[in-house]
């Protein structure tokens, strides 16, 4: 009876909001009724006994947020284009949505029974709006999500603007549809089980694959292909914590399980009768009668088999699979020890004379001695050496950078690399880097080495110039050495702002985080014809975490892709800038489409706090991470919106050099002007970076152009003179001979840089070229954006189609050629080098 005594007054209160119709009477009425009715209902209830639902996931106390907003300061959909009848439409759902914020303004007043109705229908509502209008519609009234009250599976989420009254419960981790991740481990055990579990499944699948008596493609090679498609999601549930979870005992269990993993998998492709198999499906009639892609597919398969070993003698294939073993269980040690790394340094303000204040307040203070805590973190790091005036401070973390590790991993990646050498020549091939770009586009390390070696030879001599005209800028601060490595982003700076009336730190205030994130999303929701939409808090297992769902413009109720973002770095992070691919795009066992999932992970700078009066500051993005954001979101691109039938041909799965090609692709929309308009608003003012401002960044582009590239090519030769070794090599030698014969400058005493090179583990052994190769594809690519609009939908939509959605069903140059409409050349890349007048260079 009092449940419908407040719902018949609900409703009346609806009405008369409606209607406008209430009077200062009437609100004091239907407050004081609906209060004392609240509290009758409260003092009722606490007699009964109360009933606990057993959650199967872990909860976490979060904050209730009661809803309070008016509809002045929300996001009007009045000025956005659309056909009529749509407008008319979504203007009537945004009304209905403000009369209910109204009312729940109110709402607190109400019981939990009769506000949760309410809050449902404003959740349902809002829902409508944000699939029309995307992200922008909840950045735009500043809309997030929380419990409904009284809610304890989080199952359903309500708006939430500012806060008018809290309470506290819980709410648990929930899954969007198609979604199959799992990252919300209660305990290091909870992993574990689940990995051993998954071995014991995956070893009976792959038992039957190998017992089948009747080989054929869809008995064997599909149906193996298909299973694919859910144990690398399951695969990436065990070992991506290892790389961002908060908790140092879930990513240690991570790293055990990730080596349980790998081994495993190691056996599964190095076993004859699994191999068997699939030879016995080639060496049928049935073979010639595949299409194209069911062929290739099945060739894929065999060569990966073979290049486990499988080929060779039984003798031969057994060190194959030690070896294989070793060389992951080595890699993991390397990157981990890399994530794990708290190297640091103090300094004092006068230390750091020449950063700016900003980024001074922003550090941590060492409690002891009151001095800033400086970490080998990119935020930390890069602002100090590109603008400390005192050299030593400089030269102390440059030193820092230099020897990162190199006590721990250098052991280990000599190691490595002997075992490299082993493999490579029990496969048959003269050293590794052929054994390695075998399957690439370039195809052997003669290729390789011819491209590097061209472009050192162009780069070297402009290189000796820039070098000069950075020594003007250290002889006018009073020094007369040679430029050393810690001068290197210093001058670069300081000559870039002094020749282009440039000024890096006003720059960034131009490049809030957030404006990056929602301009970056809205310049290629034009482009590809997608919409990128948050998803609330709760479909994120930590704070850290934030998941983006993507769909077609075509079809708004289908989600085609998800993007997890991680951006900011904290302590066991993972800790440069990388896309990491979790779920791949394939068809599933039923026929239904698996959309794919990927994580950007980053570490550009987050929110502080002003010392003295406490107050928020928005991160900003210096203007290169601006760029590396781009960069990472071109992978991601590349990986979610994958249309690829098999797993195996997912998104990035395609050829080390020709990975790279979409994200350096991305790059140059951060230097166009239409979207640098999008992608920029003064973190104070809101305004676009100024018209003058982007000219002179354009006209900077290639300032120190030459030296860049001689850093890129010395670490890309350095990779393949490593790799075409056949005998041992002394890593610090090497890398203290090479770094002044191509980068021209000195390295740091004592130390060796391989110790930090985590490329070299990380699946760009012998490939770490392909940077600059890729770079090439990426400026021909380009070409055609240049000459159609670099906001042409039709020239956005076939790359979507013909590169993005495809992945590694085609052989990539194939998809260059359809994308062009021509063959692939070089004069977009020497134009965008700035040296296209130094001659021809050899086509890739």
């Amino acid at each position: 009876p009092q449940h419908k005594k407040n719902t018949t007054v609900v409703i009346i209160f609806l009405l008369m909001v409606s209607t406008r119709s209430l009077t200062l009477h009437s609100w004091i009425f239907i407050v004081i009724f609906i209060t004392l009715s609240a509290l009758k209902s409260s003092s009722s209830s606490s007699s009964r006994s109360t009933t606990t639902t057993r959650s199967t996931t872990p909860t976490t106390t979060t904050t209730t947020t009661i809803l309070s907003c008016t509809s002045s300061s929300m996001f009007s959909p009045h000025s956005l284009q659309g056909s009529k009848s749509v407008h008319l439409m979504m203007r009537s759902k945004y009304s209905r949505f403000c009369r209910q914020q109204r009312l729940i303004h109110f709402s607190r007043f109400i019981q939990p029974q009769s506000r949760n109705t309410l809050q449902q229908s404003a959740v349902h509502v809002h829902h409508k709006l944000k699939k029309h209008f995307g992200s922008h519609f909840c950045e735009s009234c500043n809309f997030t999500h929380a419990p409904l009250v009284g809610s304890s599976s989080g199952g359903t989420s309500t708006p939430s603007f500012r806060t008018m009254t809290t309470t506290t419960t819980t709410t648990t981790y929930t899954q969007t549809p198609g979604n199959n991740l799992r990252f919300n481990w209660s305990s290091p055990q909870d992993l574990t089980s689940f990995t051993d579990k998954l071995v014991q499944q995956s070893k009976a699948f792959y038992d039957e694959i190998a017992n089948e008596k009747n080989a054929t493609f869809n008995s064997v090679v599909k149906r193996m292909a298909l299973f694919e498609g859910k144990i690398d999601t399951d695969t990436s549930s065990v070992s991506f914590p290892k790389d961002i979870h908060p908790d140092k005992a879930i990513r240690d269990a991570s790293t055990e399980c990730t080596n349980t993993l790998n081994s495993f998998f190691i056996d599964i492709f190095t076993r004859k009768d699994l191999y068997d198999q699939f030879r016995k499906v080639r060496d049928s009639d049935e073979y010639s009668q595949l299409n194209p892609l069911d062929k290739r597919l099945l060739d894929r398969y065999i060569r990966d088999f073979e290049r486990n070993g499988l080929a060779l003698p039984e003798e031969k294939q057994q060190r194959v699979k030690e070896i294989k073993k070793k060389l992951a269980e080595l890699s993991v040690a390397f990157q981990k020890n890399i994530g794990e790394d708290k190297t640091q340094h103090l300094f004092t303000d006068d230390e750091l004379d020449g950063c700016p204040l900003s980024y001074i307040k922003g550090l941590k203070k060492d409690e002891d001695t009151g001095k800033r805590v400086v970490t080998l973190q990119y935020p930390d790091l890069i602002p100090l050496v590109q603008y400390a005036k005192n050299p030593q401070t400089r030269k102390t973390m440059d030193f820092l950078k230099a020897k990162q590790c190199q006590e721990v991993n250098v052991p280990i990646f000599e190691e490595v690399l002997g075992l490299r050498r082993e493999l490579a020549k029990l496969m048959g091939f003269q050293h590794f880097a052929d054994y390695s770009l075998n399957v690439t586009m370039a195809k052997d390390a003669d290729t390789a080495n011819k491209f590097v070696n061209d472009l050192r030879e162009r780069l070297t001599e402009p290189g000796k110039e820039e070098l000069k005209e950075l020594m003007k800028y250290k002889k006018k601060d009073g020094f007369t050495d040679d430029i050393q490595s810690y001068d290197w982003n210093y001058y670069f700076r300081v000559r870039k702002e002094a020749e282009y009336s440039l000024d890096n730190d006003k720059i960034k205030q131009y490049f809030p985080t957030k404006k990056v994130i929602s301009g970056a999303f809205e310049i290629f929701e034009r482009l590809l014809g997608v919409k990128f939409v948050q998803e609330p808090d709760n479909k994120c297992v930590w704070e850290h975490l934030k998941l983006y769902s993507i769909y077609d413009k075509k079809d708004p109720d289908t989600i085609i892709g998800q993007l997890y973002l991680d951006l900011h770095p904290r302590d066991g992070k993972y800790g440069h800038a990388a896309m990491f691919p979790l779920q791949p795009a394939c068809l599933r066992e039923d026929g239904n489409r698996q959309h794919a999932v990927a994580a950007m992970v980053c570490n550009f700078p987050k929110d502080s706090k002003d010392e003295e009066t406490g107050k928020v500051i928005p991160s900003t993005m210096p203007f290169d991470d601006m760029i590396t954001y781009l960069h990472e979101l071109g992978h991601c691109l590349h990986g979610v919106l994958s249309r690829a039938t098999y797993a195996k041909f997912s998104g990035t799965s395609v050829t080390r050099d020709f990975v790279e090609m979409p994200s350096q692709l991305l790059e140059n929309w951060g230097w166009c002007p239409e979207s640098l308009a999008l992608l920029s608003a003064h973190v104070e003012t809101g305004e676009p970076l100024p018209k003058d401002i982007v000219d002179k960044m354009i006209a900077a582009r290639n300032c120190n152009v030459a030296l860049f590239n001689l850093r890129q090519l010395f670490f890309g030769i350095l990779d393949l003179q490593l790799h075409c070794s056949t005998e041992y090599v002394d890593t610090g030698k090497l890398w203290n001979e090479m770094r002044p014969k191509i980068q021209l400058v000195n390295n740091p005493d004592g130390t060796n840089g391989f110790g930090g090179f985590a490329h070299l583990l990380g699946g760009y052994e012998a490939g770490y070229f392909s940077y600059l190769w890729s770079l090439s594809l990426a400026a021909d690519m380009f070409s055609r954006f240049k000459k159609e609009g670099i906001f042409s939908e039709s020239t956005g939509r076939d790359y979507r189609r013909i590169i993005l959605e495809r992945g590694d069903e085609i052989d990539n140059m194939d998809l260059m050629r359809e994308f062009l409409g021509r063959e692939p050349g070089n004069e977009a890349f020497l134009e965008h080098m700035g040296f296209g007048d130094l001659g021809e260079m050899e086509s890739i």
